[in-house]
């Protein structure tokens, strides 16, 4: 709270009552201020992400390799036996997985 007060009134002293030769370094304190709070919110949040359970990083690692697997198995060339014709290959594409209704 009391931050929150010397806060309030340096926004005041720099409205209203900062000369103009002040104005410059009070820019560029705030410039610094501001990213450090935006450092500080970006490791705060990858401590949260860091926080969730295993089964979640292992679930999306999976779904990674499953994706890659697929796409695999679909490069992989056809066996042609002789006096058979040759089909067209199918490709796999996400749309074919999340078709819309």
């Amino acid at each position: 709270m009391f931050y929150l007060i010397i806060g309030i009134l340096l926004l005041l002293y720099y409205f209203f009552a900062a000369p103009q030769s002040i104005k410059g370094t009070l820019n560029s304190v705030t410039l610094v201020g501001l990213g450090v709070a935006v450092m500080i919110l970006i490791v705060t949040g990858m401590i949260q992400v860091f926080r969730l359970p295993t089964e979640f990083f292992v679930s999306a690692v999976m779904a990674v390799l499953g994706y890659v697997a697929l796409k695999d198995v679909n490069a992989m060339p056809e066996k042609i036996i002789e006096g058979q014709e040759r089909k067209p290959r199918r490709r796999f594409t996400l749309k074919k997985v999340f078709r819309r209704k």
